[in-house]
């Protein structure tokens, strides 16, 4: 794995801060450059998680994440997808949020199997962070599953795998986004597939889901546990904003290496670290609910 934290003041500070990704990416086994696509002057960065060879991802195929530095209003953004078109610079089967209002095809994705779609087309949704031009701390953390971006003070996205709970899952593939400590917002996470929906379904809420912790109940209702005062840590669970058993489940899968702990303060404490065993976790700001929260991600992964 890799993780990197430290802090960028530039007149450049998306573009330092992709840098910083990038150089990253390229010591990692796991992950290969592809190729960049620029389109109305924007240029977007495509990498790729290898799904075979040394460092493979444990769903042994490959997937796609798209970089792209915003220096007009200073973030860095990202977007993920099944598959890449080289020669056209398309994505097939991308993750895709609640705007997402295309008919669904027949394998639960949506938009054009064959040409993909543009990476500056409206029905893409893109997570990401911000960089302040007057200075912010980041944080990186990278696996072969996938990447965790945070910098600034209240801005993080995951994107990547998930550990999927579904008896058979197409492709567990997601990405969600955190900022100004609000929970994650269905408009800016999504999944690549929607399993249970009918082909030529148009549901705007197919791919949207949230985060909460393992101990979710039912609906946007959610606990946590607690024992002799002190909260436990929980795994991650990713579940449809709108929750139906009858078609796509409760639970739909957990994020990798990843902690959900509520800290008992609202105040951002991006890169305190804990122990739990032999690994130290990290804590990188993912507000994952009303509560004061965070993740925790694993940086011996």
């Amino acid at each position: 794995m890799s993780y990197s934290s430290g802090t960028i003041t530039s007149a450049t500070p998306a573009s330092d801060l992709l840098s910083t990704l990038e150089s990253l990416l390229t010591a990692h086994g796991s992950w290969s450059y592809v190729q960049q696509v620029t389109l109305s002057g924007n240029n977007y960065r495509v990498w790729k998680s290898n799904g075979s060879g040394t460092g493979a991802n444990s769903f042994g195929q490959d997937f796609y994440v798209i970089f792209r530095a915003d220096t007009a209003a200073n973030n860095v953004l990202a977007c993920v997808a099944e598959s890449f078109i080289t020669s056209s610079g398309n994505v097939v089967r991308p993750v895709a949020g609640k705007n997402s209002s295309s008919p669904l095809n027949a394998n639960g994705s949506f938009g054009n199997e064959t040409t993909g779609i543009a990476l500056n087309d409206s029905s893409l949704p893109y997570v990401y962070v911000q960089t302040p031009t007057g200075g912010f701390p980041y944080y990186i953390s990278i696996t072969a599953n996938r990447i965790c971006l945070a910098s600034g003070s209240n801005t993080a996205f995951y994107v990547g795998l998930f550990d999927s709970l579904l008896p058979a899952e197409p492709f567990p593939l997601c990405m969600s986004c955190t900022y100004s400590i609000r929970p994650f917002s269905q408009g800016d996470s999504g999944a690549s597939r929607q399993p249970g929906k009918a082909a030529g379904n148009t549901d705007t809420y197919n791919f949207c889901h949230r985060l909460y912790t393992w101990t979710t109940t039912s609906g946007n209702t959610q606990t946590v546990d607690v024992a002799f005062g002190a909260p436990l840590a929980s795994r991650v669970l990713l579940a449809p904003y709108f929750q139906n058993a009858s078609q796509y489940g409760y639970a739909r899968g957990l994020l990798y290496d990843c902690f959900y702990l509520p800290d008992g303060s609202t105040a951002t404490r991006n890169g305190d670290t804990m122990s739990v065993g032999s690994d130290a976790y990290v804590k990188m700001m993912f507000g994952t609910s009303q509560l004061s929260a965070g993740v925790w991600v694993n940086t011996a992964v």
